[in-house]
């Protein structure tokens, strides 16, 4: 089914669109616009990371290529980019692979090391760890026609970067597609009400 199929076949798509569009419009007229030579240097330093991120994007099938940064609060810097697979529900989303990042750490090649150098082929420290959480996020998407849409974290995204961040009021920056412009937003305005681990510890003390 190509997607003129889907239009076709479903009317309500083209009105959805729409709505939307005018909505992410008036978002995009609420915020303030930065263009990206007046961010600070850290924010500077995510919209940087994240386009080099972007450029390692698989995308066959959308040709979509989408990058993500990550400052942590450990101060380090994170990355990830998309990657398309055949099986659409396979298929990994930039902030999401930033996240994993953030999760999997930078240590992993000196912990290597020390295995080498002490003859080990076994890695017993699975223990729970603190893990760094979300502070600031940069999303970059390509340079489209349209520039007066801001791009933003789908549901799925918004969800991921809710499970691990600092705190609700993060700031996630999106640039528009024109790519020399981007608008700030908080995780609490993307996702108000968000499901997360409060509720699973409530159901948890009602079983008990």
């Amino acid at each position: 089914m190509t997607l003129r199929d889907l239009y076709e076949q479903n009317p309500w798509i083209p009105e959805f669109e729409r709505a939307r569009r005018e909505k992410l419009i008036q978002l995009s007229k609420e915020r303030t616009i930065y263009s990206i030579d007046e961010l600070d240097g850290t924010w500077k330093n995510l919209v940087r990371t994240a386009r080099v991120a972007q450029s390692r994007a698989y995308p066959p099938f959308s040709d979509y290529f989408v990058g993500a940064a990550v400052l942590g609060s450990d101060e380090e810097l994170y990355w990830g980019c998309n990657r398309e697979h055949a099986l659409f529900t396979l298929t990994v989303h930039a902030e999401g692979a930033a996240i994993s990042h953030m999760v999997s750490g930078k240590d992993v090649e000196s912990l290597v090391e020390k295995m080498i150098q002490e003859n080990e082929m076994e890695f017993t420290n699975l223990e729970p760890r603190d893990l760094p959480k979300v502070r600031r996020l940069a999303v970059v998407v390509p340079k489209k026609k349209d520039p007066s849409i801001p791009v933003l974290p789908c549901g799925l995204c918004r969800a991921d970067i809710s499970e691990l961040m600092e705190s609700p009021d993060i700031r996630i920056l999106s640039t528009f597609p024109k790519g020399d412009l981007a608008m700030m937003v908080s995780l609490d305005e993307l996702y108000p009400h968000r499901f997360d681990s409060t509720f699973l510890e409530t159901f948890s003390k009602e079983e008990n």
